[in-house]
């Protein structure tokens, strides 16, 4: 990987790029849609609705409405007349790059959560309930200033909390570990020189 510090840097400017961002409260356009931040409530929202965007499957025309109204700054359960011409409005979106930039904005929402060991526990209350806890125990902040709280800014908190709780627990960053991952595959699948 001969361009292994050019890859480096652009991946430690964009992890940069994207964790102080998410303090800047900057306008937020998915798909040319004006949108709210994806906050802890409205990732529960998604996840509760099943999005393939975050559960798995293919998104399907639909579903990229249904992500975007989820983000909307009008976003109600109760609203249908705004849903609905909202909704009839996304038909004019190219499906094939909303996919993929709502994609790359989810991957870059959740660059900071911890990694998934895959394995499936018993749980005895929502996921939501356990951040709250975490979150409202060490800033005593109030349980809807975390739901508000964007999803880019949540993870960053959780990771000082487990790093000043739990030092030995390894931290990771997903760009630039990427980056040095493929070097190192790399470097391993290389034929050993005579």
């Amino acid at each position: 990987m001969d361009n292994f510090k050019e890859l480096y840097l652009a991946a430690t400017g964009r992890q940069d790029e994207l964790r102080d961002g998410a303090f800047l409260d900057l306008p937020l356009n998915l798909c040319g849609v004006p949108c709210a931040p994806l906050t802890a409530r409205r990732f529960a929202v998604l996840m509760h609705s099943r999005s393939p965007f975050l559960c798995g499957g293919v998104p399907m025309p639909e579903h990229v409405a249904q992500f975007l109204w989820a983000l909307h700054p009008a976003f109600g359960y109760t609203n249908t007349e705004e849903r609905n011409a909202f909704i009839q409005s996304c038909g004019a979106i190219e499906y094939e790059s909303a996919v993929d930039e709502l994609r790359e904005f989810i991957e870059d929402c959740l660059m900071d959560s911890p990694p998934t060991s895959g394995n499936q526990s018993v749980s005895y209350n929502s996921w939501l309930a356990s951040l709250v806890d975490t979150l409202a125990r060490e800033y005593g902040w109030s349980e809807h200033e975390i739901l508000e709280l964007p999803m880019t800014r949540f993870f960053q908190y959780i990771r000082l909390i487990v790093a000043r709780n739990c030092p030995n627990v390894p931290q990771f960053n997903k760009l630039t570990d990427g980056v040095k991952t493929t070097l190192l595959n790399q470097l391993n699948a290389k034929p050993e020189a005579n």
